[in-house]
């Protein structure tokens, strides 16, 4: 179980999991601010919030969320992100933010 192996793991069941572990981590910590949770600075998670649909049609426009290579994943969301002017302002895992919308 641990370490965490997800290479055999599609882009969704990953982020079903990562999700599983923030609700953990915000039970556990319930005064934590949430950007400390998900390890991003406070910026980063309001980026995310504010560019959320953005990201979700990366990954419907993209077929991401079946995909099990995540070489494949973190290239075109990149490139896509770069392309909008967000890449710099985004976190370079941008999975967490709907994993714990799931």
């Amino acid at each position: 179980m641990y370490p965490e192996k997800l290479e055999d793991k599609t882009l969704v069941q990953q982020m079903i999991e990562k999700g599983k572990r923030l609700y953990v981590l915000s039970k556990i910590l319930p005064k934590t601010k949430e950007h400390f949770v998900i390890g991003y600075t406070e910026q980063q998670l309001k980026d995310c919030y504010s560019h959320e649909a953005v990201i979700w049609n990366l990954f419907a426009q993209n077929n991401l969320f079946q995909t099990i290579d995540n070489n494949i994943i973190k290239t075109i969301l990149v490139k896509a992100l770069k392309r909008r002017n967000l890449a710099k302002r985004l976190p370079e895992i941008l999975e967490a933010l709907p994993a714990g919308k799931l």
